[in-house]
């Protein structure tokens, strides 16, 4: 089996990829240079594409794409549309995971998803924009996150562009939750995906509340990091106000990549 994989959130993509070559088929997992500063491809051996704009990518994913039976597509909403006008009888996959789905115009929605051959959410929450869709839980790298005991209590929260520090420190406050802990600014300096093991080293506690674009509301649904955290033997805080301990077993990448294929065997 010939599967493409285009772009990728935190490594999914290229883990699946990954998982999928290890049975014998032939993948490869493309994004665009300059879209990935945490270097997550570079780390898993993929290329990024030397484009100029976004159009320019989309051409050269629609002619990449002629050589795979499967193309997998993580987020790029509108390249839907272009690649089954180009191939009619193409298995596509549409893959959503967070801010593509909510960024979609509810009433257009409906009519993308008809034009894929299956419909993928990465988190539970995503559900209240596609009912549909099918709940795959994101792979984490339990070999490169190995597990260990922490050596300290010491707390941290990310604050990232769309996720400022005022949201976690209100949020917080209003529910009474008294913490001391460090903030991680990552705009300027992003923590490259091979040095984040021995960063989550240095911590105990992981809070891992984060806010959609706009801030208004708290995003109920735990973060990449969150469950990176947990494979490393963190403690994390999440969105419920809950102290959550243990890796999950969903999100071991051969069970992920075992349910991907079942999907990918129905097509």
């Amino acid at each position: 089996m010939k599967i493409l994989h285009i772009w990728d959130y935190g490594g999914d993509s290229y883990l699946l990829a990954n998982y999928q070559k290890k049975l014998g088929h032939e993948v490869d997992a493309v994004k665009r240079m300059g879209f990935d500063p945490y270097k997550v491809g570079e780390f898993y051996g993929y290329k990024k594409l030397r484009t100029l704009t976004s159009r320019e990518f989309y051409v050269r994913m629609l002619l990449k794409s002629r050589n795979y039976d499967i193309v997998h597509v993580h987020g790029l909403v509108k390249l839907i549309p272009k690649l089954r006008k180009f191939y009619p009888k193409k298995k596509i996959i549409l893959h959503y995971h967070g801010q593509d789905v909510r960024n979609t115009p509810a009433d257009e929605r409906p009519k993308i998803e008809k034009m894929a051959n299956y419909v993928l959410i990465s988190t539970p929450d995503l559900k209240e924009f596609s009912p549909n869709a099918t709940y795959i839980p994101n792979p984490i790298d339990i070999e490169h996150f190995k597990h260990e005991k922490p050596k300290t209590s010491k707390a941290f929260t990310l604050v990232q562009r769309n996720n400022p520090f005022e949201v976690v420190d209100s949020f917080l406050k209003e529910n009474k939750i008294k913490l001391e802990f460090d903030v991680i600014k990552t705009k300027d300096k992003p923590i490259l995906y091979k040095d984040m093991p021995n960063f989550l080293s240095q911590y105990g506690l992981f809070i891992d509340i984060k806010c959609h674009a706009d801030c208004k509301a708290v995003v109920k649904a735990m973060s990449n990091l969150g469950r990176q955290a947990l494979a490393r033997g963190l403690t994390v805080l999440n969105y419920d106000l809950k102290y959550l301990k243990g890796f999950p077993e969903e999100h071991n990448p051969e069970n992920v990549g075992k349910e991907m294929m079942k999907i990918y065997e129905k097509l």
